[in-house]
């Protein structure tokens, strides 16, 4: 594995952040859909109504990419697939702005990986976390009982916590009514099993794309 860069991640579990994310209104291409498994749909602001994900579909900003009980997309954000994102099944995400590029994840589960080359941050919002991120990756979890980060290379710092969660832990909050109970502990090898899984997947489908498009410049 590529080695990756320090990850700097600011989280906010205490503040509620509006019931719906206001979306950019220009109707730009931000993004675009590298490959798409199972059911995922799209839902562009220049079109009425959702339409089937297709791979390399551009997504506009203001868009929505959703997934059904057996889909998933990775979605790229730069031509050299330097930020990359897997929206696992039963996920929702929403495409704010690009500068900086920003996401809301309504819902499910966020594969992120920023390698060295991506464009300056990464921010990722949901109704209780807001993270900002350079270089590096994570896997962030949003569901109606709580929300989770799991580190993986870097370091990130925790809305006001002074100690960071260094890379090989976790934190989770659980919303019990209007309190949120925090927890942050070393991962153990369950833990890590979706990360490791996910990236060896994604490595080969980059080579995949590189070597492609290799072959079209060389006219092969």
């Amino acid at each position: 594995m590529l080695r990756i860069q320090k990850l700097f991640l600011i989280t906010s579990f205490f503040v509620l952040f509006s019931p719906r994310p206001c979306a950019a209104s220009h109707e730009i291409p931000v993004a675009t859909a590298l490959d798409v498994s199972g059911v995922a749909e799209v839902l562009q602001p220049s079109v009425s109504g959702w339409m089937p994900l297709k791979k390399m579909t551009p997504i506009q900003s203001g868009s929505k990419v959703r997934t059904g009980d057996k889909g998933s997309t990775h979605i790229i954000f730069e031509k050299d697939l330097e930020t990359a994102v897997k929206l696992d099944k039963n996920s929702e995400l929403n495409f704010l702005t690009d500068r900086p590029l920003t996401v809301f994840l309504e819902k499910g589960r966020l594969f992120v990986l920023r390698e060295e080359g991506a464009e300056a941050l990464f921010e990722i919002r949901s109704r209780h976390l807001r993270a900002r991120m350079g270089l590096g990756g994570c896997i962030l979890d949003v569901t109606a009982q709580g929300i989770r980060v799991r580190m993986f290379g870097g370091e990130a710092l925790l809305g006001s916590q002074e100690a960071p969660l260094a890379e090989g832990y976790q934190f989770s909050g659980h919303f019990r009514g209007k309190k949120t109970e925090t927890r942050r502990n070393r991962m153990i090898y369950r833990d890590i099993i979706d990360w490791q899984t996910w990236v060896r997947q994604w490595y080969e489908m980059k080579d995949d794309f590189f070597a492609a498009k290799l072959e079209k410049e060389m006219g092969l």
